[in-house]
């Protein structure tokens, strides 16, 4: 496969399955990774596929192993999984905010409630995020922008000041309707 491989819900689930296989067999110790980013909106069926799946849990060399096995096995790129989200975690967000979307015996694949990922969409700033958080905002459970905001202040501190992000999550929110 090329870099150009798209996973809907079914390949990431798919590749996920036999991942769990592979890290089974090899031994390696149960891991919980939760999942972010435009996966995250594939699995749960917000965004038809992403070139990636990224999850914001470090991934340690013998997963990062079992997964290129599982690329080379399944024609899927290597870094398929990758933790390179990671950098974009919000403070805060635990695996007590997720629910799970595979259970398997050595991997378990979590997936946060809607605000969290909207936060993410939002400090990562990038155009193509701004659809996503469109996407979102209906199941994401916050009651207005400003309280959007403030959410984002708690989760990311140290994020440059904007006087303007209010206004940009209410632009948002009223393209959500």
């Amino acid at each position: 496969m090329t870099d150009a491989f798209l996973f809907d819900r079914a390949a990431i689930l798919a590749g996920v399955a036999r991942l769990d296989e592979v890290l089974g067999d090899r031994g390696v110790p149960h891991q919980s990774l939760v999942v972010v980013g435009g996966s995250y909106l594939a699995l749960i069926d917000l965004r038809e596929a992403t070139h990636d799946v990224d999850t914001i849990s470090r991934l340690d060399a013998a997963f990062r192993q079992a997964s290129d096995a599982v690329a080379d096995e399944m024609g899927l790129p290597h870094g398929w999984i990758n933790d390179n989200a990671a950098a974009f975690a919000p403070i805060g967000l635990t695996e007590e905010h997720c629910s799970v979307a595979f259970a398997g015996a050595a991997l378990s694949i979590l997936v946060p409630s809607p605000d969290w990922v909207f936060l993410m969409k939002l400090y990562a700033g990038r155009t193509v995020d701004k659809s996503d958080m469109v996407r979102l905002w209906p199941s994401a459970g916050l009651s207005s922008p400003g309280q959007a905001v403030e959410r984002y202040w708690d989760a990311y501190p140290h994020a440059a000041e904007d006087e303007y992000l209010v206004d940009y999550v209410a632009e948002i929110a009223a393209q959500a309707v």
